[in-house]
């Protein structure tokens, strides 16, 4: 608040402030001093400060402050039009004689200004003192009341200016510079503004790059505030190409492995200026086979770049292109359908790439096959050059297995068919091969030779045949019915069991023969499969056999007694338990058995379900089998959270330390303060412990009530746990 009167060159400045302030100054023309009008409300600093207004002379968004005297924080919040109140703890004086203050930006938590402020009264602040980056505007101690303004101070109280512009980014004009616009600030004063002035006015034409604006404001005790930002004029319009050759430059070489090119250099302009126009070719150089791309790059004075670019493509004539092209090649295949074939390759001019369909050493086919070579540069083919290879089959089919001459003997009266194995047939190069027969297996054959005769022809024309003499005589054959089928029959106690069975009948009308067999019914057949064969033979040594199993079964087949029931037990602090049981029993009534497991009693568990299985195998082959399930549960956790902390180093609760979790796998432990910020986290334990000491980033955490989240993982369950500890220095 301003007061004036109309004396010359006098005016009056009273300015009234929070806690009762008593801020008197009395101006008198250029001169000034300071008397204290009110004293009843006002005196001098006994006892030390208990309460503290300043006010923060630097500018920003988004800030906050923090005060600490030796007790700890004593206040805190955000910062509004710079000026904020921190008062002691209990309304004494602040601990230690001084207070530390911070301002600090909310995003990233950064500080930007600090400062340490007596406030003892052994050397007293005042209203108006400077202290770094703070202003003090009001005070009160324990005994004295409000502290007043030194004696004889001159008003260093400087302007404010407010809605300073930021840094203006813009883009150039075509000349080159840009009219640029702002809001403009405005400044204020407690005592008046004697001048507002500034480097550059909103509408001004600013030249390309960075220009400083200063707005200064000066009060008239002579005191000074600045606000300035900066103007940047960029420009990021690339140059222009006004002619640039769009169309492939392509040439024919003459006897050599390259050619001179030339053409009409493209030209550039832009708005601020060329710097520069350079290219990787100039027209008149010589260029080798095959397409190279040819780049003019345009530089203006702000380093930006534009380019223009066409392809030379310099091409052998086709003529010379490929040397040393062959003659067609006529091999044989040999014994495999197919032959591998060399030849010397054809040579490419002026390195050109030279590629084929066939490479010398490769095995070709049956018939005939072209090979093609091309020659060619990057992107067009050039010329070519192409052979045939033929290759011949000479090697004709063959049959396997050719029957040796068969020979039947028979009675009058018998009728005879022959049986043989069909031959094989294989061609080095034909699968499908017609065979054609002049008999087949089973056919009819009369007394006397026949000659039986197998051909084929491949499809190169070439043949084979198999030939082989069938020769029936009079000898009788002989014939068996009447086999018997296969016998089951379980075993008595004895484990084994007598067999009975009707013989077979032999029928045979053209020759005399004898009948004898390993086993006769009513023998004695032990447990298992027997095999009985009946052997009958003619006069002139023909065999012919019949033969069926025996099969004695084991009538009490195998079996498990006092197979255990499901176990269920509790895991111990390692996650597993060791289980004991009783081992079943195996009953079994013939011949011997053996009873496996797939675990033992006395074995470690884990947590979870695990069947175990008991397998009794006898000496025939009979498997039985029992199982039951052991079921390994966690057992209840419990964790026990301290409540207070007090990190002072007496041995008492200096630390808060979390026990007996060293069977989880995972560890996420948590302490966030009253605002929100996370102070302490730990991700595993220490040998079961997780400890938190009471500090963040080193510094013990101010006194209070902290909030913990605790969250421990293991094989098979998630447990949780939050609440609250206190923290007291």
């Amino acid at each position: 608040m301003i007061f004036l009167s109309h004396k010359a060159f006098t005016f009056t400045c009273k300015v009234f402030i929070l806690f009762t302030l008593c801020f008197c100054l009395q101006f008198s023309g250029y001169g000034q001093s300071c008397q204290c009008d009110q004293p009843e409300t006002c005196a001098p600093c006994e006892g030390g400060l208990t309460s503290l207004t300043l006010r923060y002379l630097g500018w920003g968004i988004g800030l906050r402050y923090s005060v600490t005297d030796d007790s700890g924080n004593v206040g805190n919040g955000f910062l509004i039009n710079n000026t904020f109140t921190v008062n002691s703890r209990n309304n004494q004086p602040f601990r230690g004689g001084e207070i530390t203050v911070s301002v600090i930006v909310l995003i990233g938590n950064q500080i930007i200004a600090t400062e340490t402020i007596n406030t003892s009264c052994e050397d007293p602040v005042y209203q108006g003192d400077r202290i770094g980056s703070f202003m003090v505007l009001a005070g009160r101690s324990l005994r004295g009341g409000s502290i007043c303004c030194a004696q004889s101070t001159e008003d260093n109280l400087p302007p404010q200016i407010t809605d300073c512009p930021a840094d203006i980014n813009i883009q150039v004009g075509n000349n080159c510079t840009r009219s640029v616009d702002w809001d403009e600030p405005y400044a204020t004063d407690e005592c008046g503004v004697a001048s507002f002035t500034s480097s550059y006015q909103p509408g001004d034409e600013f030249p390309l790059g960075t220009t400083r604006v200063t707005y200064t404001a000066r009060d008239n005790a002579g005191n000074e505030s600045i606000c300035a930002f900066n103007v940047t004029v960029s420009d990021n319009s690339k140059p222009v190409f006004t002619t640039c050759n769009k169309s492939k430059i392509k040439v024919d070489t003459d006897g050599a492995c390259n050619a001179s090119v030339s053409w009409t250099p493209p030209m550039a302009r832009d708005n601020c200026g060329m710097a520069s126009l350079t290219s990787n070719f100039s027209p008149g150089d010589i260029f080798p086979i095959g397409k190279t791309t040819v780049t003019y790059t345009a530089t203006d004075n702000s380093g930006n770049t534009a380019t223009c670019s066409f392809d030379v493509q310099v091409k052998v004539r086709e003529s010379e292109a490929i040397s040393g092209c062959l003659n067609d090649i006529r091999v044989s295949a040999g014994a495999a359908c197919g032959r591998q074939v060399t030849w010397q390759v054809p040579q490419a001019a002026c390195s050109l790439s030279l590629t084929s369909n066939y490479e010398p050493g490769e095995i070709f086919p049956i018939g005939t096959t072209e090979v093609v070579y091309t020659a060619f540069d990057e992107d067009e083919n050039i010329a070519t050059c192409s052979f045939t290879i033929t290759v011949i089959d000479e090697t004709a089919p063959v049959f396997s297995n050719c029957p040796d001459d068969i020979y039947i003997e028979r009675n009058e009266g018998c009728e005879v068919t022959a049986s043989w194995q069909i031959p094989d047939l294989t061609d080095n190069c034909d699968e499908d091969i017609m065979v054609e027969a002049s008999h087949d297996p089973g056919d009819v054959f009369p007394l006397g030779v026949t000659e039986v005769t197998y051909s084929a022809e491949d499809n190169s024309g070439l043949t084979a045949t198999c030939k082989f003499k069938v020769v029936v005589s009079e000898v009788p054959v002989l014939n068996t019915n009447n086999c018997p089928k296969n016998i089951t029959v379980s075993a008595n106690n004895e484990c084994e069991k007598s067999v009975s069975w009707e013989a077979p009948v032999l029928v045979n009308t053209c020759t005399d023969f004898t009948l004898t067999s390993n086993y006769q019914p009513g023998d004695v057949f032990a447990i298992g499969t027997t095999e009985v064969t009946y052997t009958a033979k003619d006069d002139v040594g023909n065999l012919s056999t019949c033969s069926f199993n025996v099969i004695v079964e084991n009538a009490i087949k195998p079996s498990i007694s006092k197979c255990p029931a499901t176990i269920k037990v509790k895991a111990n602090s390692e996650g597993v338990a060791k289980v004991e049981w009783e081992v079943p029993q195996a009953i079994i009534s013939c011949g011997s058995a053996e009873l496996t497991s797939s675990h033992e009693p006395g074995d470690i568990f884990e947590i979870g379900t695990t069947e175990v299985v008991y397998t009794l195998n006898n000496d025939f082959d009979e498997t039985v089998s029992c199982s039951f399930q052991v079921i390994v549960v966690e057992e209840e956790f419990k964790l026990e959270v301290q409540k207070i902390v007090t990190p002072n180093n007496d041995n008492y609760n200096d630390e808060w330390i979390i026990e007996g979790i060293s069977r989880f796998k995972s560890v996420n432990v948590r302490i966030i303060d009253r605002w929100g910020s996370e102070v302490f986290k730990a991700t595993a334990s220490n040998n079961g412990q997780v400890i938190w000491d009471g500090t963040y980033r080193g510094d013990i955490v101010p006194s209070g009530t902290y909030y913990y989240l605790i969250k421990l993982d293991s094989e098979s369950s998630t447990f949780e746990q939050k609440g609250f500890l206190e923290l007291i220095k």
